[in-house]
């Protein structure tokens, strides 16, 4: 999946919708399942903060 582009599609953290021209999801956790720039920012800082 990583040469496929996806047109539009939704954030499963945030709800936000984005449009596969502008933006692609930093991670595809699942089928149907992607995560954002900015909550896979905010979760990879709440996961170092869980941990310290």
């Amino acid at each position: 999946m990583d040469d496929e582009k996806i047109d539009f599609w939704m954030c499963s953290c945030c709800g936000n919708a984005f449009d596969g021209d502008q933006e692609q999801p930093v991670n595809i956790i699942g089928n149907e399942l992607f995560e954002c720039a900015l909550c896979n920012v905010v979760n990879a800082e709440r996961e170092l903060m869980e941990t310290n």
